[in-house]
């Protein structure tokens, strides 16, 4: 978010369900109104929620519900629809002050937060051991991210030309579709068996596969002459493919074994 200054930083330490969906709030004239929360005023944008263990299961439900409809409903005291359809980024520790070593699978960690209607949702998932960080780049002074190849404005734009695609103008041949569909296969014989922790469900995981090298695509920019339509290619949906197995696979994650 703040390398190319897209979407809004939320902590779930400090924010309750007003400031992260909505919230109902009486004026002594005009009535009960309605506090838009920060989820869906980032509509069509980015919003990535620090410490989302810390909200309660109810409100994830309604950031749940929201992923999967596009929209946020009240029937409450009011009535209205609030549209929703937010990319969402949640980080996370394991629930009770645990630390994710004490886990004998760190995708248990997943399962211990969220409903597993919750877990199915989301597209990438990733875990982060106190191993994978080593103890000298614990405690050295902040520096400014910097890259030559890609500078914030440019991948800044890019983003933006990506999110503005609409789905017509995303192709996916008969070869990228035969990749998606062997790719999602091999990878639900591996981790699809996880039924508490659904990342890899066999029955929607070629969608969340197709999902992600779309993304992969555009980030390389696979497109046609005119730059108008995202061409998605089987190199593309090989390289998420291995992505992903590699990720499931580590030993942080453990969701091969725990499959």
């Amino acid at each position: 978010c703040d390398y190319v200054s897209i979407g809004d930083m939320v902590s779930g330490l400090t924010s309750s369900r007003t400031g992260i969906t909505y919230g109902l709030k009486e004026h002594h004239q005009k009535g009960w109104q309605i506090k838009i929360g920060r989820y869906p005023a980032n509509t069509r944008k980015l919003v990535c929620i620090d410490e989302i263990q810390y909200i309660k299961p109810r409100d994830v439900r309604t950031l749940g519900k929201a992923m999967d409809e596009g929209f946020i409903t009240i029937d409450r005291i009011t009535e209205k629809s609030l549209e929703s359809m937010t990319r969402l980024i949640a980080l996370a520790n394991p629930k009770e002050d645990s630390v994710m070593d004490e886990l004998m699978f760190g995708c248990e960690g997943f399962r211990d937060l969220f409903d597993k209607a919750i877990i199915r949702r989301f597209d990438l998932a990733l875990c982060l051991s106190h191993s994978d960080i080593k103890t000298n780049e614990l405690n050295i002074e902040n520096i400014e991210i910097k890259s030559e190849k890609i500078p914030p404005k440019m991948l800044r734009d890019l983003i933006f030309w990506i999110w503005t695609r609409p789905s017509k103008s995303i192709g996916i041949g008969k070869k990228t579709t035969q990749a998606i569909l062997e790719e999602a296969i091999k990878l639900s014989e591996k981790f699809g068996f996880a039924l508490d922790v659904p990342l890899v469900a066999p029955g929607d995981f070629a969608n969340k596969l197709a999902r992600l090298s779309t993304a992969y695509a555009a980030l390389c920019v696979s497109t046609d002459e005119a730059f108008k339509k995202i061409i998605v290619k089987p190199e593309h949906v090989e390289f998420v493919a291995g992505l992903v197995g590699y990720i499931y696979s580590g030993e942080a994650f453990g969701l091969k074994e725990y499959s």
